[in-house]
């Protein structure tokens, strides 16, 4: 009997022994195996799609559309912002013909016109948010570029300066900025591409005042210290305007939603369908919208002041 114990118990000991060589084993050969793969694998193929897609991104088109992106900050590629655009296409052109009972056709095109309206809508609020980012790092640009003058180093010494510390978004376009200068672009010319990136007011101030003191000379730390100044009060200044307009910029949201609402009313009471294939009734759809358009423009006029 004793003998059984001590044979179940050496069989017990070397089970765990070989269990735990095992797990060893299998550990170093996954380790082994995930330091050699990156050395064999094969660069994975893209489908057609993704091809189609990366040719689109390459294109002229793709490049405005990437442009506009980067002034929207999003995250996304031409074709993938394309596809997105498309998806949209279809949703409102669905909730559009069921919801105001048309015809396929006429649902299509009131879904693509509410579609394009809301990205137009969408690209300059985020363009105009954008903008103002950039605007509120232009006086922390102004003093960094004075004090690295003021230290003795030149105008495109204190411009890789700035591009080394500057947070996003204006520290990425100076930075592009920089590197077209080590290519032995002129100044000017790089100024010009910069504000091509960034049609920005302000920024314009900032590359003129740069551009005519190179070529007259002069204190550029106290031009730069008391631009600092100026656009700080600029930006309060706007700030407050801001604040005291946003009713009337949310009213001018607000006028379009509610002719949806009103025509989303009329289609529960009424076949809208008939009444679109009536020139009558198109002749009212196209005063309707026109009206909608006009109350927009003028709501978003009065509250717009740029200082």
């Amino acid at each position: 009997m004793m003998t059984y114990f001590l044979v179940a118990f050496m069989g017990a000991i070397l089970l765990q022994i070989g269990v735990y060589y095992l797990i060893q084993y299998r550990v170093s050969k996954g380790k082994i195996k995930k330091n050699i793969k990156p050395l064999f694998m094969a660069k994975k193929r893209k489908s057609f799609l993704g091809k189609l897609g990366d040719r689109f991104d390459r294109s002229e088109r793709g490049k405005v559309i990437s442009q506009k992106l980067l002034e929207m900050n999003l995250t996304l590629k031409p074709s993938e912002y394309m596809a997105f655009r498309v998806v949209f296409y279809m949703a409102a052109w669905l909730i559009v013909s069921k919801m105001l009972g048309v015809s396929s056709l006429i649902g299509l095109v009131l879904g693509i016109g509410l579609v394009e309206a809301g990205i137009w809508l969408f690209y300059r609020q985020r363009k105009a948010k954008y903008l103002l980012q950039v605007e509120e790092q232009l006086p922390e640009v102004c003093r960094m570029l004075g004090n690295t003058v003021r230290a003795g180093f030149s105008i495109q010494q204190g411009l890789q300066h700035v591009a080394r510390v500057l947070d996003y978004p204006l520290g990425l376009h100076f930075r592009n900025l920089v590197n077209e200068l080590a290519l032995g672009v002129e100044l000017s010319e790089g100024f010009k591409h910069l504000l091509e990136r960034l049609p920005s007011r302000e920024l314009r101030f900032f590359t003129s005042t740069i551009l005519l003191q190179k070529e007259s000379g002069g204190n550029l730390f106290q031009v730069m210290d008391q631009m600092a100044d100026t656009l700080k009060q600029r930006i309060l200044v706007q700030k407050s305007i801001e604040t005291a307009t946003a009713e009337g910029r949310f009213t001018a949201f607000l006028l379009p939603l509610l002719g949806l609402f009103i025509v989303f009313i009329f289609s529960q009471s009424m076949d809208l369908g008939r009444l679109l294939l009536n020139p009558i009734g198109l002749l009212l759809l196209g005063v309707f919208i026109v009206g909608q358009i006009i109350g927009f423009l003028l709501v978003r006029r009065i509250s717009n002041i740029r200082v």
